[in-house]
């Protein structure tokens, strides 16, 4: 059977039977607020000889607000302990815990001790039950840096076999992480301009924040492609650092061209899916192609047209004119 004074464990205990309730009592709750600073049971030294515990970190630096430090009690070969506590100090003597640990697993043999301004910076034992090496913990660095580092670690297996401030190396102190990016975006969806057969829309920027990155959107298909009539979806992506952002629209192609008469100044539209905007406009004496633009009838063979050739005025032509030879050369026809 167990006696009071081995449940004794980095608590002040006085080693009087009188006593033996309350050494009971602060041993099943573990260290307190007076072994803050010293780690260390009031009226006792350690353990003869070479402590057997060895304390190590993964890795072996921290950067303020970085990752988690993993951190290790072991043993060659395992041994059952029954009473701990652990803080993570400055190298310079300063004996104030900095940063935070999250409890062991199980949690329930473990639990935090307040000491100073930090409720999470000393993990201590819930009672007398026996925790067997390797412990883990998980150690937060705290957001400003404090230096170089090293983890203090008092384990007890009874009140007469106990090992106090075992310390671990330096743990060195890193640059801080590289702020977090903004995440990526992309430019709004834009609304496409639709002529016949072919759509076209401005680039689309690829974006942090507000700041315009050097890359533009990929859109399939692209702008200034062909369409066939009806609804085709159009996805823009921006692609930075593992990062995508994209946008879909649609292309709404109608199949009859000619509504409305994309032809200018009383010229017919011909409907001819083979070209890329999907017609071609048959003007008046006097207009051009491709939209019948121009000064007005009368003026179709404005230009020479002929390349020297005699041009008359033809209606029914799709230029409006037509050539002929006067050379006995063929001559360029409309």
């Amino acid at each position: 059977m167990t006696s009071s004074m081995e449940k004794c464990f980095l608590l002040p205990c006085l080693l009087l039977l009188a006593t033996s309730s309350i050494v009971q009592s602060q041993f099943d709750t573990g260290a307190t607020t007076n072994e803050c600073v010293s780690l260390q049971p009031v009226g006792f030294t350690n353990s003869a000889g070479i402590t057997p515990f060895i304390v190590a970190t993964s890795p072996n630096s921290y950067s303020p607000g970085g990752q988690p430090v993993q951190v290790f009690i072991v043993s060659s070969p395992s041994i059952d302990v029954r009473g701990l506590v652990i803080q993570a100090r400055r190298t310079n003597g300063d004996t104030s815990p900095v940063g935070s640990f999250s409890l062991p697993i199980p949690n329930n043999l473990y639990r935090f001790l307040t000491c100073g301004t930090s409720t999470t910076g000393t993990v201590t034992n819930t009672g007398a039950s026996t925790k067997t090496t390797p412990i883990t913990l998980s150690w937060t660095p705290p957001a400003v840096g404090v230096g170089n580092v090293n983890f203090f670690v008092s384990l007890a297996q009874t009140n007469g076999s106990f090992w106090s401030r075992i310390g671990s190396r330096n743990l060195l102190t890193g640059p801080p992480p590289p702020p977090v990016p903004l995440p990526l975006s992309i430019s709004p969806c834009p609304t496409p301009t639709v002529q016949g057969f072919q759509a076209r829309w401005p680039t689309l920027d690829c974006m942090r924040g507000t700041a315009v990155l050097g890359n533009s959107a990929t859109c399939n298909p692209p702008s200034d492609s062909t369409f066939l009539p009806g609804d085709t979806d159009v996805t823009c992506t921006c692609q930075d650092q593992g990062e995508t952002a994209s946008c879909t629209f649609i292309v709404t192609v109608v199949a009859d061209v000619c509504v409305p008469n994309p032809c200018q100044n009383g010229g017919t539209c011909i409907e001819v899916p083979q070209l890329q905007d999907g017609f071609i406009c048959q003007c008046l004496p006097g207009f051009d192609l491709p939209f019948c633009t121009g000064g007005g009838p009368g003026d179709s063979c404005a230009g020479n047209p002929c390349s020297g050739n005699e041009c008359r005025e033809s209606p029914n032509s799709l230029a409006g004119y037509t050539c002929h030879s006067v050379t006995g050369t063929p001559c360029p026809q409309a």
